[in-house]
């Protein structure tokens, strides 16, 4: 995308709630039966040619080569030791609009809400494989498909990198979790 690689953008949308989280070292459950990820991973899309096919992928990269433990004194992730190799082709996840124009990802964007992580490996799944306390991040995959070759864009964005986890370490995560998922009803009012 020679000229027109600059004028694609891509943002999250709610962009302050991935910072918010951020702050306090964002943690997502991973289990065994897929765990949706919260804050949603939902982008605004600009710049894309109106008549041209394009898809959009979200890739979880992993950050490092270590394991994690959480020191509850310190209130931070410490490394312990070396990280489990995944199979690569786990971490990817299409938008279930495959190829479409680029006039509708403008205007409607890409949310990635259905998307789930897992740490186990079914092989008709299509959840997102993760290691459990290792540290991950968001990439966005923007593919113009032309006839005769694929023009892939990657967007970074460091407000998206978390820490795997089967449960919660860090309180603040959790209150903020509760604060701010809508699935999380039930302990804002109590009942838990």
């Amino acid at each position: 995308m020679s000229n027109g690689r600059e004028k694609i953008k891509a943002q999250l949308r709610d962009e302050s709630l991935w910072r918010l989280f951020h702050s306090h070292q964002t943690e997502m459950i991973i289990t065994r039966s897929g765990r949706r990820m919260f804050p949603i991973l939902d982008f605004r899309l600009s710049g894309l040619e109106p008549d041209e096919y394009f898809s959009c992928t979200v890739q979880i990269i992993s950050l490092d080569d270590f394991r994690y433990r959480y020191d509850l004194n310190k209130a931070t992730w410490v490394a312990t030791g070396a990280a489990l190799k995944l199979d690569q082709r786990r971490v990817i996840n299409s938008h279930p609009h495959g190829a479409t124009l680029g006039k509708i990802w403008n205007s409607e964007g890409a949310k990635f809400d259905k998307l789930k992580l897992t740490n186990h490996i079914k092989p008709c799944c299509d959840h997102i494989v993760l290691a459990s306390l290792q540290k991950y991040k968001v990439q966005l995959v923007i593919t113009r498909l032309h006839a005769t070759q694929c023009e892939r864009l990657l967007f970074d964005f460091p407000e998206t990198e978390f820490m795997a986890v089967t449960c919660y370490q860090n309180p603040e995560v959790v209150r903020l979790k509760i604060n701010h998922n809508p699935f999380a009803k039930s302990f804002r009012q109590g009942k838990r």
